[in-house]
């Protein structure tokens, strides 16, 4: 998009007219990006994206006058985006393709990202900005998003000179409206060879209403298979401060601009900590919420929600 600009400024030096072909790509990728920022202005964190650039697409943005951000209502492969006046959504159901998809992208399949009211709450854990050398692979790793893990493996198995040597097969996502939810729908088969079990993730999300369901489903595929572990992570924001109930089912979440956000789940939680690296340089520590649990041949499900009080 920068290149495009620089384009169309030697031309317009030039005292010559852009062509329409390039006004309609600048136009329409200005789109594109504006609907990958958060409410608090940040960049979505899927796929090696950080914010190092922020101050620089900001000012590309700006460039561009009277455009709105580009919705992505029905897609079948890429980051899915839910927008009303107070909050942002992104879901991860890119399906991996070619070689050059591949290198770069993280084991983040079905993960989430939440922001309202001018402040990110449920995020991914980022990526550091390096453009000589090798990035650190624990921040591809699938523990290191906001997604249901099996037995501590990832989705799809990272191999640094192999791109991806496991990936999922099919990726599911279907989004309806009914009676004021917007409803998600997703699924992928990144365990299906090596544990049997396909992965559901269900988003109810309140539409103009700061309230989101979830339900997550671990589903066998083989009867009599052997009993694994799973884990479904939330990671939140540095300045999120977190109390864990003497239940051990809800968390108080309290934000830097005074949000206090409740999590819920039908099962135990805990917290547990975690690392954030949103500008691409700085490591942060921070706290993540964590449902663990263990799954054999039966059909297992957790339904968990976020409210704003």
């Amino acid at each position: 998009l920068n290149n495009l600009h620089e384009i169309k400024n030697i031309i317009l030096f030039f005292k010559k007219s852009a062509p329409k072909e390039l006004i309609f790509q600048i136009t329409n990728m200005s789109s594109v990006l504006m609907n990958f920022l958060h409410k608090d202005g940040s960049l979505a964190l899927f796929n090696g994206s950080n914010n190092f650039y922020i101050k620089e697409i900001n000012q590309l943005i700006r460039q561009e006058t009277d455009i709105k951000p580009k919705e992505f209502y029905e897609i079948n492969n890429g980051i899915s985006s839910y927008t009303d006046k107070n909050k942002k959504i992104f879901m991860d159901v890119v399906l991996p393709t070619n070689y050059l998809i591949n290198n770069n992208l993280h084991a983040s399949t079905l993960s989430f990202e939440l922001s309202c009211l001018n402040e990110k709450i449920i995020t991914n854990c980022g990526s550091v900005e390096k453009r000589v050398g090798q990035k650190p692979e624990y921040l591809r790793y699938s523990a290191a998003h906001s997604t249901v893990i099996l037995n501590n493996t990832n989705i799809s198995e990272l191999v640094a000179k192999k791109s991806y040597k496991r990936i999922p097969k099919n990726i599911y996502f279907n989004s309806e409206i009914n009676e004021g939810y917007t409803i998600w729908n997703a699924s992928h088969d990144g365990y299906l060879n090596n544990f049997n079990k396909i992965i559901r993730r269900k988003l109810i999300i309140a539409n103009n209403k700061n309230l989101i369901f979830g339900e997550d489903s671990i589903i066998p595929t083989k009867l009599k298979s052997k009993k694994i572990s799973y884990s479904i992570r939330f990671h939140l924001m540095p300045y999120c401060n977190c109390l864990l109930t003497n239940d051990k089912k809800s968390i108080i979440i309290k934000t830097k601009l005074n949000q206090t956000w409740i999590f819920k789940s039908n099962s135990l939680i805990s917290l547990e900590n975690s690392i954030y690296i949103g500008n691409g340089k700085r490591i942060e520590q921070n706290n993540q919420i964590v449902i663990n649990g263990t799954i054999d041949d039966k059909k297992k499900i957790e339904n968990w929600s976020f409210t704003k009080s």
